[in-house]
């Protein structure tokens, strides 16, 4: 006959730890290696928690929030990057100088229209984000009117760092 390890009661605080791993997963054995629950243990709290479906949503809610802000200060850092980039180009090694050249608008626009879409996605769409929608509007008035500078041509200007 095979012992049977000795049971080992787990405090509130892993056992929530192990749920959020998992609710944040899917998975018992990211939960299991994380916080040290056997795989088994944790499956039958899952199992047996007849309030586990609303527990575990009530995670997952708080994931999807954390996670749509993170996407909003992604935007958010893109938006204000891409601006920069318009205005005064990216920095680059020319005649072994740092200068500053100017940047296609559709390259710099690129990235945050990403953020953009990825946040729209989590969040549900646009519909709510009435300050993210003037500050498109803003960034794409500002595209028009760099692509019309550009139109130009002026020459780059070298900057001394």
């Amino acid at each position: 006959m095979v012992a049977r390890k000795p049971r080992t009661a787990h405090d509130e605080e892993t056992k929530t730890r192990a749920l959020v791993i998992f609710a944040e997963t899917g998975s018992t054995l990211s939960a299991s290696e994380a916080t040290g629950v056997p795989r088994r243990t944790i499956a039958n709290w899952i199992e047996r928690d007849p309030e586990i479906d609303a527990k575990l949503d009530a995670l997952r809610r708080v994931v999807r929030e954390r996670t749509a802000h993170l996407f909003a200060e992604g935007a958010a850092l893109a938006a204000r990057q891409t601006i920069d980039r318009l205005e005064n180009g990216d920095w680059v090694h020319q005649g072994g100088k740092l200068v500053r050249r100017p940047v296609p608008a559709r390259e710099a626009s690129f990235i945050a229209a990403v953020f953009t879409d990825k946040h729209a996605a989590i969040t549900g769409g646009m519909a709510k984000q009435s300050n993210q929608e003037r500050s498109l509007t803003e960034l794409a008035k500002r595209l028009v009117e760099e692509m019309e500078r550009r139109k130009d041509r002026r020459p780059v200007e070298i900057i001394e760092p």
